[in-house]
């Protein structure tokens, strides 16, 4: 399946201008300056986004990894009218992507910044944040080259599974997206189907359902120290 080639993004705004929300309901009508990036900027390299930063400088030393850059997506794509430059940053981020994505869909994470990579390909939290930022290019892309080549990187990596619930909760929200566009795509409906499989049904009781045995058990060591403190 192959993305519409008639794809026509938002057209860039004039830096510095408020935007109105659209639709219905309480907020309609309702005006708010444009988001900053001036630090995502800063952040953005020849390579891709640099992971960590002290203050407003870039810590270089520590390199990149797929779960910013996917990050980065995420934002520039659903930026309403974003600029060249803001889309020039997309289109570099989504070619880091692509460097971390193998031809079996798996993802790396952790590239060095003598542009090695550090770790193994694998599908943990950076794969399903990968295909959130794919299926959010893919349908919310500015450009038409941005929707065809992330439709394509979601596709690959849309027939692989994940054991964690964690990474299968950012790969749904990827298919919600491309579901959204194309309601009938089978890449994207299976691997719901499958993200669905692996998260579980909500548990029945109504006690916050922790998504994971380790959070569980901070969360109820929290509650009995907050009891402690109410008894005293």
């Amino acid at each position: 399946m192959r993305a519409p080639s008639d794809h026509s993004g938002p057209q860039p705004r004039a830096p510095g201008l408020t935007r109105s929300v659209q639709g219905s309901g309480p907020t309609r009508g309702m005006r708010y300056p444009d988001a900053p990036f001036r630090h995502l900027q800063r952040l953005t390299d020849q390579v891709g986004l640099v992971e960590r930063a002290e203050g407003i400088v870039p810590r270089h030393e520590h390199g990149y990894c797929a779960n910013d850059v996917a990050r980065g997506v995420i934002v520039v794509c659903r930026e309403p009218s974003p600029s060249q430059e803001l889309i020039a940053l997309g289109r570099r981020y989504l070619h880091f992507l692509a460097q971390a994505q193998t031809p079996d869909g798996r993802f790396r994470n952790r590239l060095g910044y003598d542009r090695h990579w550090r770790d193994q390909p694998g599908a943990l939290d950076c794969w399903g944040r990968s295909l959130w930022a794919l299926g959010t290019a893919a349908a919310r892309g500015p450009t038409t080259d941005i929707c065809q080549d992330s439709f394509a990187g979601f596709e690959r990596s849309a027939e692989v599974s994940s054991p964690s619930p964690h990474a299968m909760a950012f790969a749904a929200l990827g298919a919600a997206e491309i579901l959204e566009r194309w309601p009938d795509h089978s890449g994207a409906l299976a691997l719901l189907s499958r993200a669905k499989d692996v998260i579980g049904e909500p548990p029945a009781s109504t006690v916050w359902p922790w998504p994971a045995p380790r959070l569980c058990q901070r969360g109820h060591r929290r509650g009995r120290h907050r009891g402690r403190r109410q008894t005293r």
